[in-house]
This record gives C-alpha cells, structure tokens and sequence, in this order.
C-alpha cells in the first residue's frame, strides 16, 4: 500500500500513489469477504473497474475492485455479508491496472480515510520456491 509514496505504474507508465494492495492470483478466481458487513456499493470505476465496497463496523469499509462482471449470487446493495461468504470473481477490468498480472485490488477505509490493510488482516504468504517445498 503506497498511500504516502509513489510507485511506478506499469500500466500507466507513471508515477502515482496506490490506495489499496494487488493480491496476485489466477482470473477467475473466488474472492470472499473478509470480515462481516452490509454490501454498501456495487459499481464500477472507471479506472479500476468492477467494484464492490461492503460496510463493516464503526466507519470501516472494504472495497474489492478488479472483478469479474458477473457477481455472485445475492451481491446486491444491502446484502449482509458473513466473513468469506463469495463476492465474485478476480477480473481484468481494471484499466488503470491491465497491465499487471492477474490480481484482486483490495482496499481499505477507517474514518473516510484510506489504510494499509496489511496493518488490519492477516493475509497468507505462498511458497514461490516450489522445489525447496516439495515433500516426498
């Protein structure tokens, strides 16, 4: 999360700050919630495509953007939402991002003000040396 400094876009082919993080994943796959709330949003950005936002606790909110277009089933504004109940899938709609590889562009909202998510979740690291991590 770059909300202070700036980063070079590949896409973009500039300088910019960066509201959120990149989870690198495959298109296509399942993102889930992560934490209990109300679907607030549904829309999409002009630059950073099909998006959800959802509502949790206090002034929080959780904004999943770079999604397929078709949502899963329920996704609608005012939907309660459990903690990894499915949103919809990873996308390409993010103009502003095409660049890049396959990701899910998740930010993060506390008092009307963007957050690190990384200093609020836990997210999983993966073992990119796969021969060190095979076992036999």
């Amino acid at each position: 999360c770059a909300l202070d400094k700036l980063v070079f876009s590949q896409t973009m082919q500039d300088y910019r700050t960066h509201a959120g993080i990149d989870i690198a994943t495959v298109a296509g796959a399942t993102v889930s919630a992560m934490a209990d709330g109300v679907v607030s949003q549904v829309f999409e950005d002009v630059g950073m495509g099909y998006s959800v936002a959802i509502k949790h606790s206090g002034e929080c909110y959780t904004y999943y953007k770079n999604l397929a277009p078709e949502l899963a089933n329920g996704i609608t504004v005012g939907a309660v939402i459990k903690a990894g109940d499915a949103i919809g899938t990873v996308g390409e709609s993010a103009m502003n991002e095409i660049a890049e590889e396959p990701h899910l562009h998740y930010e993060l909202k506390v008092d009307d003000t963007y957050v690190d998510p990384k200093d609020h979740f836990t997210f999983p690291t993966v073992d990119t040396n796969y021969e060190d991590s095979v076992t036999e």
